[in-house]
């Protein structure tokens, strides 16, 4: 295999398991096998070796002696990340409703109807997912990309978390959906108006209610809940 296939090879499978984790595949603490990895992409060991690696380097994943793993976080570094994203995701905001296309808002308004529903039917994964491919749509609508690689980065470190934050029986449906539903149809309101105001102040609540769920979860010292 030359050196460009194999480089080739090892962005796809970093791209395949960035997207993985952003939709809340893989849950704190579990170990990413090989093997496995290799048989689910197709590829050998090797690009999936040297994808792990790269994103162990970026701290979205952590290296072991002999394996890595979806990071077990502390209640201080999930609320810092919450800190930062509620600055970065509030400008991706706002420059999106100043720059989304008519196709952005259409695909934007799909994704929340399909969300919608799936909390609704009780479909909390597929929620999860609906959820994560909604926030990058409005903030891939901002046509700002290194902002938006940047959120990237920091909801790798959270996405984890979430299928366990909204799934009863730790939250009831009748007091989570309400609100969360709303945040979403006010981003969508928001941007149908090009109101900033109403799509920033949604965007925050989705981050501000996410941290009150998740962080009384976690631990203060991460190595104890290994």
């Amino acid at each position: 295999m030359s050196r460009a296939t194999r480089d080739s090879l090892t962005q796809f499978v970093e791209r395949q398991l960035r997207e993985s984790i952003l939709m809340g595949k893989f849950a704190p603490g579990t170990r990413l096998n090989i093997r496995e990895l290799s048989e689910q992409l197709g590829t050998s060991a090797t690009p999936i070796r040297e994808a792990l690696m790269r994103l162990s380097a970026q701290r979205i994943l952590e290296a072991r002696p002999g394996q890595f793993c979806v990071p077990v976080i502390s209640r201080a570094k999930y609320q810092e990340i919450s800190d930062v994203r509620l600055v970065v995701e509030n400008m991706a905001a706002e420059r999106a409703v100043e720059n989304y296309s008519a196709d952005d808002l259409k695909r934007i308004e799909g994704l929340a109807e399909q969300y919608i529903e799936a909390i609704h039917q009780g479909q909390y994964a597929l929620a999860v997912e609906l959820h994560a491919q909604f926030k990058f749509a409005l903030f891939e609508a901002s046509k700002m990309p290194t902002l938006t690689a940047i959120i990237e980065d920091l909801m790798l470190q959270v996405a984890p978390l979430f299928i366990d934050a909204i799934s009863p029986p730790r939250v009831e449906p009748s007091t989570w959906v309400p609100t969360n539903v709303q945040y979403i149809r006010q981003i969508v309101q928001g941007l149908r108006d090009r109101n900033s105001s109403l799509v920033c102040h949604a965007v925050q609540g989705l981050i501000m209610t996410a941290t009150r769920h998740v962080v009384p979860e976690l631990p203060d010292d991460p190595t104890t809940a290994r």
